[in-house]
C-alpha cells in the first residue's frame, strides 16, 4: 500500500487517524466516553491491533484515546452513579477498559445489546475474557 493510499478512520468534526499498515476496522459505533464532570461524545472503533477512541472536536476533549490490544489488562461492564446520565437510571449501557493505572469508561448510545457485543468483540481480538462488572 502507497503512502497516498493509507487507510484512516474518523468522520466530520473528529480527528482523522491513520491506522497501522495490516490493521482493519473490526466494529465502530457512536459512544460517551465519560470523564470526570461530562460525557465526550464520539467514535470508537475496534481494529485488529487497537482500540481508538476519537472524540467530536466541540468536546472539550479533543484527544484521541488510543489502546494497544496487548496493553488490555482487564474490561467489563460498568455501573455509573445515578446522577451521571439520566439513561443510567433504567439500563446499564457502560464498559470499562483497564490498561495500566487507566481505566476508561464508555457508554453505548445503542442500548445493553451494543455493550455486550462491544464486550464480546473486544475479548475475541484482545484474548482478554471478560472480567467483573466494575462501579464507578
Amino acid at each position: 500500500m502507497s503512502e497516498e493510499e493509507a487507510v484512516r478512520v474518523g468522520e466530520a468534526f473528529t480527528r482523522s487517524l491513520e491506522l497501522l499498515p495490516g490493521e482493519r476496522v473490526l466494529r465502530e459505533s457512536r459512544v460517551n466516553r465519560e470523564r470526570l464532570f461530562m460525557d465526550v461524545l464520539g467514535l470508537l472503533y475496534l481494529t485488529n491491533q487497537r482500540l481508538i477512541s476519537l472524540p467530536y472536536l466541540y468536546t472539550l476533549s479533543w484527544s484521541p484515546i488510543i489502546v494497544d490490544l496487548t496493553a488490555v489488562e482487564s474490561f467489563g461492564s460498568a455501573t455509573l452513579p445515578w446522577y451521571r446520565s439520566i439513561s443510567n437510571l433504567f439500563t446499564s449501557t457502560s464498559w470499562y477498559v483497564k490498561v495500566r493505572k487507566r481505566v476508561h469508561v464508555f457508554s453505548s448510545m445503542s442500548g445493553s445489546e451494543d455493550r455486550d457485543s462491544w464486550l464480546t468483540a473486544v475479548s475475541s481480538v484482545a484474548n482478554v475474557p471478560i472480567g467483573r462488572p466494575r462501579a464507578f
